[in-house]
């Protein structure tokens, strides 16, 4: 007579929030799969008025992403193993995590990232024209009006450039 044994729990649930309604879910995989390899995981998404979703993910992948998840709202997560034996018990509930990601957030990392693309491509266009007073002048006021950002990065550029040992500095624009 052969002993089947379930897979031991999965620890170190971890959601991260990555998204104004979406979730990343992390946790690693049982030390004992039990006597036969691990099918699988169940995943136990609950909210904060007690509502449950569950969720099947494959073996072979010990993380979920969720989408479509309600802004404001605060969810916390368990994981169980499977395999042919039958499912492990929970794991611990993970720390909730509140959905409070204001849309507005990501946005400003997007912004942020498009301001250095930008910043990238001044740099790059300056060094190819090299323009002189009145055309640094306007570039100048082009990247301050784009990227709302205050002249001091300009001379970032500059300093960037002069340390560099270009043989080429955009004039202040001021001139």
């Amino acid at each position: 007579m052969s002993v089947e044994h379930v897979p031991e729990r999965p620890t170190n649930v971890a959601p991260c929030a990555t998204g104004p309604t979406t979730i990343t879910v992390t946790w690693d995989a049982p030390w004992y799969a039990g006597s036969t390899p691990l099918s699988g995981y169940d995943v136990v998404a609950t909210d904060s008025s007690g509502r449950t979703t569950s969720y099947s993910v494959d073996a072979d992948r010990p993380s979920i992403h969720l989408t479509s998840l309600v802004q404001g709202e605060t969810y916390s997560f368990m994981v169980a193993a499977r395999n042919a034996s039958g499912a492990s018990a929970f794991s611990q509930s993970s720390a909730p995590l509140a959905m409070d990601f204001s849309a507005m957030e990501f946005a400003k990392e997007g912004v942020q990232k498009a301001r250095g693309r930008f910043w990238t491509s001044m740099r790059r266009s300056m060094t190819k024209s090299q323009p002189t007073g009145l055309a640094a002048q306007s570039l100048r006021a082009e990247y301050r009006e784009a990227t709302q950002q205050p002249d001091d990065r300009y001379e970032t550029l500059r300093s960037s450039l002069r340390d560099e040992g270009t043989t080429w500095v955009p004039p202040t624009g001021k001139d």
